[in-house]
């Protein structure tokens, strides 16, 4: 969603008087932070788990992962504030529904559509996964390369011998943070933001914040990695090595 407001003014000016509702579905913080890390690298980002995690940390009002009202407000400001309705994406799986499911039957007059079997189909890389990409962009840069293309190695059933070495190498370098949302300046945001908008807030919610408010492990890879004998060669070999598989035929 865009939360430029001039962009925002034209779709107000689009929608002439139509009767608008502004429809988010807000996840958990700690959640969204390490899914859009894992974006970003997808991608092009070089940019570590730990500097992504400082950003928003640091002042967590100004953070829109963290602070929802950073994308409602320009909204709240041009549509009306009860156009807006929120709904909390944790509590939807928590309480076994399909998120899709939850949309066509609260917002769609209770349409029911029949659904192909669940599946993830944007799957997520682990955190090794994601670091190892992220060498990859950096690799990318160096050389005026796009390293894009190379996500499809992580997807394969059977992927390369190198790559998987490499990866195993990366595993022993995995720790966990905990990201708390009983942390004193999050909870003050998240506090605030359910006084804020708890009007528009739909079932299903927790009585708090818009989920239960929990700490939560998230996985990362030390960056002491990189100081280990041959690790650096390994990783630009296989890069080599991949992008000579992708190179057309």
């Amino acid at each position: 969603m865009s939360l430029e407001p001039v962009k925002v003014l034209m779709l107000r000016e689009l929608l002439d008087d139509s009767h608008t509702t502004i429809l988010f579905y807000v996840r958990r913080w700690s959640d969204l932070l390490f899914s859009e890390w894992r974006e970003y690298v997808k991608q092009g980002s070089t940019l570590q788990f730990l500097e992504v995690l400082a950003h928003n940390l640091r002042n967590p009002v100004t953070s829109r992962i963290i602070n929802i009202d950073r994308c409602l407000s320009v909204y709240a400001e041009l549509f009306g504030r009860d156009s807006i309705k929120i709904v909390s994406y944790d509590e939807v799986l928590a309480s076994g529904a399909d998120v899709f499911e939850h949309f066509a039957g609260v917002f769609l007059s209770g349409l029911r559509l029949r659904l192909p079997e669940r599946h993830r189909v944007n799957v997520s890389l682990t955190a090794t996964q994601t670091e190892l990409m992220r060498l990859f962009n950096l690799l990318g840069r160096e050389s005026l390369v796009d390293s894009s293309r190379l996500l499809r190695f992580f997807y394969l059933q059977h992927p390369p011998a190198p790559l998987r070495d490499v990866l195993a190498r990366l595993e022993t370098f995995v720790t966990t943070i905990e990201l708390s949302d009983y942390d004193p300046p999050v909870r003050c945001v998240l506090n605030d933001n359910r006084r804020r908008y708890d009007a528009c807030v739909l079932p299903p919610v927790a009585l708090d914040f818009f989920s239960e408010p929990r700490t939560l492990p998230v996985p990362f890879v030390r960056a002491e990695y990189a100081l280990t004998p041959g690790f650096t060669e390994a990783v630009r070999r296989l890069w080599t090595a991949l992008l000579d598989v992708e190179k057309p035929r």
